[in-house]
């Protein structure tokens, strides 16, 4: 069945990156408006018409290609094309600078060396291994203008943002902060967003970034200097509904990690977002990323937090170092400090002398498939060195050697590889190891 009445209406549309008019078709059925996709106009174009009500009859109608005169004017046309190359602007094209126009500058580090301002870079490790402690105590350094990890590492004082998801302020990263002598006039916590309607959400970093840029710069135009901004952990800000950031999406996620990277140039700040390592994670540091891979490879400078094994302490490694030298780890240990009011809370107490060793070689290390270069000596060569004088009471090396962090068993198997000997002097008395040349020197 075919529409008695109808009229086609041609409205001319400039497409300046093709440099073409494309027409929008306009078709009106008895007085009904309905509006035919846009396309450009061949020399035969049919257009399907679905009709009210009636779903499965349409209705086709053979149209040829209008003329200037039909629609529009030569002179209309290239006065309609100038004025949209005016609003359009006329500059539009690739943007090219010389390599010797730029002139070159210094990277800006809010700590020398580990952590670079204007810069986005995460924190891998698995929970219990004090990221969000690290977080904390890095806050505090930017609160009171020290040195952070270690005296050598000093840099720029200011305001911190944090956003944590994990952990009540009131009764966990407060209680941190004042554990390693935070500034907590410095530091403010970003907790939710209000919508209009009074209702409260989780801030998402894929559309709430601008808000918090206004924020940053309110606080810097009235002398609250902004310096760094953490994330803990990033993904709990990854959005929710249609608006979320899949994980595991490379291109979403790269788009993230560029907006951050641009964010956090703008306003001159540091970003340190925390990332959890997966449950079974193998493989080098590269492979150290639960999600996208481009969580890894958008920041230009990563650290590892790696487990040192039949210990009580961890390292801290830069594990990838687009902007300065590698091979360097901070090892570190938790401990918990009364602040009052019977409250306890945990801290991270460093070590001022840095580690030579690489993110690969310290998870080789952790795994127990050995590093090329261990960070503690050889359970043998310890062994060795503590027999060298004289026999030792077995309690005595065992209590040693845990100080020491070596296992029992891995002193046992030291002691069989060395050939130490095992005597009692008496039937009743302690076991004794010795040295096979001890041993002869007593006979």
């Amino acid at each position: 069945m075919r529409p008695r009445f109808f009229s086609v209406e041609f409205v001319p549309i400039l497409a300046p990156s093709v440099n073409r008019v494309f027409w929008r078709t306009n078709l009106r059925i008895r007085g009904m408006f309905i509006r035919v996709n846009d396309f450009t106009l061949a020399n035969g174009m049919e257009i399907k018409v679905r009709k009210r009500r009636k779903h499965v009859k349409y209705t086709r109608k053979r149209i040829s290609r209008p003329q200037p005169a039909q629609g529009l004017s030569s002179k209309a046309m290239s006065k309609l094309s100038g004025s949209n190359k005016r609003q359009r602007g006329s500059n539009s094209g690739l943007v090219t600078i010389r390599a010797s126009k730029i002139t070159p500058k210094k990277i800006d580090w809010l700590r020398e060396g580990v952590i670079p301002s204007g810069r986005v870079m995460g924190i891998v490790g698995h929970p219990g291994q004090g990221k969000s402690l690290l977080i904390t105590d890095l806050a505090a350094a930017v609160s009171r203008r020290r040195p952070w990890p270690t005296e050598s590492a000093r840099g720029k004082g200011g305001w911190v943002i944090m956003l944590s998801a994990e952990d009540d302020p009131r009764d966990t990263t407060v209680p941190r902060l004042i554990a390693v002598d935070a500034d907590l006039d410095r530091i403010v916590f970003l907790t939710a967003f209000r919508e209009s309607n009074g209702a409260k959400r989780l801030v998402s970093l894929g559309t709430d970034l601008m808000r918090i840029g206004r924020k940053i710069k309110a606080m810097n135009e009235k002398g609250r200097r902004v310096r760094l901004v953490t994330i803990d952990p990033i993904g709990a800000y990854l959005g929710d509904g249609n608006h979320r950031i899949a994980r595991n999406d490379a291109a979403q996620v790269r788009g993230l990690i560029d907006q951050i990277g641009a964010f956090a140039a703008e306003y001159r700040l540091a970003v340190m977002f925390v990332l959890h390592r997966p449950k079974k994670s193998s493989g080098g540091a590269l492979a150290q990323m639960a999600g996208s891979y481009e969580f890894f490879a958008g920041p230009r400078m990563n650290l590892l937090v790696v487990g040192e094994a039949n210990t009580d302490s961890h390292l801290l490694v830069l594990s990838k170092h687009n902007l300065r030298s590698g091979g360097i780890a901070y090892r570190y240990r938790i401990k918990v400090k009364k602040i009052g009011n019977g409250i306890k809370a945990p801290y991270v107490e460093f070590e001022q002398a840095s580690i030579a060793i690489s993110a690969d070689e310290a998870l080789a290390a952790e795994s127990g498939k050995g590093a090329s270069r261990p960070t503690k000596p050889d359970a043998q060569a310890w062994l060795l060195g503590v027999l060298a004088t004289r026999p030792m009471r077995r309690k005595s090396v065992m209590k040693l050697g845990a100080r020491a962090g070596f296992s029992t068993r891995q002193l046992r198997t030291a002691r069989e590889a060395l050939g130490v000997t095992t005597t009692k002097s008496h039937v009743g008395s302690q076991t004794e190891w010795a040295l096979p040349r001890q041993c002869k020197r007593k006979s």
